[in-house]
């Protein structure tokens, strides 16, 4: 049986246990992969952003290796959009395939014409509407946002297109940026019983870390942020896909094992 898509995965040059873990992961299921080289923030010492951007809509500057993630993402969706693939599956180094996974990739690239830009196959949503069943226990689901995680996408061309300028201009991490969706005109779904977990070795320690909020203003901006987000989400979603299909995404998922 052939590969159901080509496969790109980003890894730093230092993160070799990482590489070593995902390439047994997809050799044992006999696929092959692309190694995308992660632009590494210290070595290329990308700096932090001193303050949020004003075009960015964010609550807090990224960190240096934030945007280096960012920017990594972005080299792999521009060797995603030059392929000549129907879908092309982005994976970061530190997932862990599920039983599922070979057979949610084949079903959803059997009919490519039906998928939309981006597909994440790790992460959920507590509240969603059902597509349509992929495989066996999985469902690719809708909701008003995509789950917050950039660890597995499956994009078509298209979409990778589409989402390049968001990881160029890096001034909101990747996963914030698909929460963004109406921003790049995205279509998204995301699949039920996720078919792709985190590693537990590889992401104990995270690579990327995050800069928390403290004082007053800054707890302030991220209040603010969130209504504001909130508020817009669902709006984009209505006129995107009418009250009905909005009222169906608020319905409780449900996975089945």
């Amino acid at each position: 049986m052939s590969q159901p898509c080509p496969i790109l995965v980003i890894n730093l040059d230092r993160s070799v246990d990482r590489l070593s873990r995902v390439t047994s992961s997809l050799q044992a299921l006999n696929l092959s992969f692309e190694r995308i080289r992660a632009i590494d923030a210290i070595e290329h010492r990308a700096t932090a952003q001193e303050t949020p951007s004003s075009s960015s809509s964010f609550h807090k500057p990224l960190t240096a290796a934030e945007r280096a993630c960012c920017m990594s993402h972005g080299i792999a969706l521009r060797r995603a959009a030059g392929m000549d693939a129907p879908a092309v599956l982005i994976l970061e180094d530190d997932v862990s395939l599920g039983p599922g996974f070979l057979g949610v990739l084949e079903a959803l690239t059997s009919n490519p014409q039906e998928l939309p830009d981006s597909t994440s196959l790790f992460g959920s949503r507590l509240r969603g509407r059902c597509i349509r069943n992929v495989f066996s226990s999985h469902r690719l689901m809708e909701s008003v946002c995509p789950p917050i995680s950039a660890a597995a996408i499956l994009w078509t061309p298209n979409g990778a297109k589409k989402f390049i300028p968001a990881c160029d201009r890096a001034v909101r991490p990747v996963d914030v940026e698909r929460k963004h969706w109406w921003e790049w005109g995205l279509t998204h779904a995301w699949i039920s019983n996720a078919p792709v977990q985190l590693d537990c070795k590889s992401s104990v320690q995270s690579t990327i870390g995050m800069r928390k909020s403290t004082g007053l203003p800054a707890r302030m901006r991220k209040i603010k942020y969130h209504m504001g987000f909130s508020l817009a989400s669902h709006l984009h979603y209505i006129s995107f896909r009418g009250i009905s299909s909005w009222l169906a995404a608020q319905s409780l998922v449900r996975d089945h094992e």
